[in-house]
């Protein structure tokens, strides 16, 4: 069952996606305002830049913040003096939520901003390639100005409307071509041949008119001096096109100061700018760039936001009945409500739930959002159990297992690695003379984890490429394996590379493990429901063992807890087995010291999982009835 869909597109859909101005207004949240209670996964989800960056302020807290709006305000109130101003930041921190919510492009809300025209131009879907920007970019201003031919105009005056079509209004918007225009030959003709002259005139107006660049140049200079309003361009989402395209942004971004003489906010990604804008040599290098630098907000912080916006529409009856029909019971909008107190309660304030958002989120609000709503999507969201519980009166609370198999599986039976958010960190690789690694991954990961804290040569954390694949060598992971290995393990979000300006390991030069890749093998990694998960997408060479599994495991098939629980201690003996063999490789390659043994420590993690489940079996055998929930 599906909640109320608009209602999920309308607060939970990734903002850069829409517009709605009640979102952007009610829904920004400020950086710094929380941090999580786990320090060692906190100090990893720090967006901070390299250590070799200067001169970027980085918008950490909430005065850096509101300096930061300051500053920009003042760009815009220097009359006539154009400025370049970059937003950096990582992919999906949220700086076009800030940028649109800043400049008000649906409604104006900020003293001051409605003497501000500001325009958009979003690079999300460029369509074209990198040598035709400057068609792109003025084709796309000039939608804009005229969507606001015959609008009003901000501020009392005797001028009410823009105008940008007129001739009269033409010939302000290029008055000094017009005047030369005059002066030449087929001025003369305005004495002796006035049809000529106005024939002549006419099309004067209408080849500039139809010349995109004068056009917004033109209207630009009009809008300034004749309606008396500030002017501002931003360039937005570069980031998300290739970084072929980010320089042609960045570099055609100086043009357009210069064309339209106003304030130019560029957004652009960060490594891009560390790799290009700060290194000697580099495209941005001979400019004196003022940057800003966006970290990501936390992810809990965002839900929390969007959670209490939605329970305010609920509360309104501005959703008066969900999506959902529960045999003849219809759902009520103060259900939603209930509903959606309990998703904030246990996302903002359990804290295993909360660890597990974050660490999941690595950093990102638009993953953080595509995760809940996979986790609303999920068809192992009891929705139905929930709302029916609220409208009958009774409490309910979500627990950390409910909320990793929504996210986990999706809308999917079972679990498999290749179509959920989370990765099976026991998925084998392959070693030397055919055989397999089924904890390689695993110990890369604690091993780096292990010098997360500490200071490296670019920054803390971070270790030599050379060195992590040494340690892969001793592993058993052969050169040939060792790339493709690195790279699943960006791509799943586990590592992340120094500067990552492109996906090829064979440009990184540091590496280092992510919050989510230290969550992973320190804290889920000891959670049954996990185990149970992955279980079932761990390739398993005794026969018997794998045919018990697949056979429980099976569609329309629901195994009783007691089995379910026999096949976990059964799959970690498995494991266990697999481990013995690969410490014995371990001690020949000297790393046994620097490997301790993970089986163990899962079977010491999973106890207190184990004790509830064999409650809940007790439980079952009082009662005579099955429990389906581990």
């Amino acid at each position: 069952m599906m909640l109320h869909s608009p209602l999920l597109r309308h607060i939970f859909a990734d903002v850069s996606r829409e517009d709605s101005p009640d979102v952007l207004w009610n829904c920004y949240v400020l950086p710094g305002e929380t941090k999580l209670r786990e320090e060692q996964f906190e100090a990893l989800l720090l967006d901070r830049p390299p250590a070799f960056v200067r001169n970027v302020v980085t918008v950490s807290s909430r005065n850096a913040f509101e300096r930061f709006q300051a500053d920009l305000q003042e760009c815009l109130t220097i009359d006539n003096k154009p400025h370049t101003v970059l937003i950096v930041g990582g992919i999906g921190v949220g700086k076009t939520m800030f940028l649109r919510r800043f400049f008000n492009l649906t409604r104006d809300l900020r003293e001051g901003m409605q003497q501000t025209c500001a325009f958009y131009v979003d690079f999300r879907t460029p369509g074209l390639d990198p040598e035709k920007l400057p068609e792109l970019i003025y084709r796309r201003i000039r939608e804009q100005v005229e969507a606001l031919d015959g609008k009003p105009v901000p501020g009392d005056g005797e001028l009410s409307t823009y105008d940008f079509s007129s001739s009269a209004a033409l010939q302000q918007m290029f008055w000094s071509d017009y005047q030369r225009f005059l002066r030449g030959p087929e001025g003369t003709l305005r004495q002796t041949d006035e049809k000529e002259f106005e024939r002549l005139r006419v099309a004067f107006l209408a080849r500039h008119r139809d010349d995109d660049r004068a056009f917004i140049v033109g209207a630009v200079k009009v809008i300034r001096d004749r309606y008396h309003q500030r002017v501002c361009l931003i360039l937005d989402n570069a980031d998300q096109c290739e970084p072929p395209y980010q320089k042609a942004v960045y570099l055609f971004s100086r043009t357009l100061e210069a064309d339209l003489r106003c304030l130019v906010v560029c957004a652009l990604r960060e490594e891009w700018y560390w790799y290009f804008g700060v290194r000697g040599g580099g495209p941005l290098s001979a400019y004196q760039d003022v940057v800003f630098h966006i970290p990501a907000p936390r992810s809990r912080d965002v839900l929390s936001k969007r959670l209490e916006y939605a329970m305010t529409l609920a509360a309104r009856q501005e959703f008066p009945r969900a999506s959902a029909y529960l045999g003849t019971f219809v759902p009520e909008a103060r259900h939603l409500q209930k509903y959606l107190e309990c998703c904030k309660s246990a996302f903002f304030e359990e804290e295993e739930i909360t660890v597990f958002y974050e660490c999941l989120s690595n950093g990102s609000v638009r993953r953080a959002l595509d995760i809940f709503l996979e986790f609303l999507r999920s068809g192992h969201t009891h929705v139905e159990e929930y709302l029916r519980a609220f409208a009958e009166g009774r409490q309910y609370r979500l627990t950390f297992h409910q909320v990793f198999k929504s996210v986990a599986f999706g809308s999917y039976f079972y679990y498999r690695a290749a179509r959920s958010l989370i990765p099976n960190v026991f998925s084998p690789v392959r070693c030397g003379a055919g055989s397999l690694s089924y904890l390689g991954t695993s110990y890369l990961l604690r091993w780096l984890g292990d010098r997360a804290r500490l200071e490296g040569p670019v920054g803390e954390g971070y270790v030599q490429v050379p060195e992590v694949k040494e340690f892969m060598h001793k592993l058993g992971i052969p050169p040939g394996v060792e790339q493709d290995t690195l790279k699943d393990l960006v791509h799943w979000g586990l590592l992340e590379p120094y500067v990552p300006l492109t996906p090829e390991p064979s440009v990184w030069s540091h590496l280092r493990v992510t919050a989510f890749g230290l969550y992973l093998v320190t804290s889920l990694v000891g959670r049954y429901p996990y185990i149970e998960a992955v279980m079932l997408d761990t390739p398993i060479s005794v026969q018997g063992l794998h045919r018990r599994i697949a056979s429980l495991y099976s569609e329309r098939v629901k195994p009783s807890l007691t089995q379910r629980l026999l096949c976990v201690q059964d799959f970690l003996d498995y494991l266990h087995v697999l481990e013995e063999l690969e410490q014995d490789r371990l001690r020949v390659g000297g790393l046994a010291p620097q490997c301790s043994p993970l089986v163990p420590a899962i079977r010491e993690s999973i106890k207190p999982d184990v004790e509830r489940i064999q409650k809940a079996i007790a439980e079952e055998l009082r009662t005579g009835r099955q429990s389906l929930r581990p």
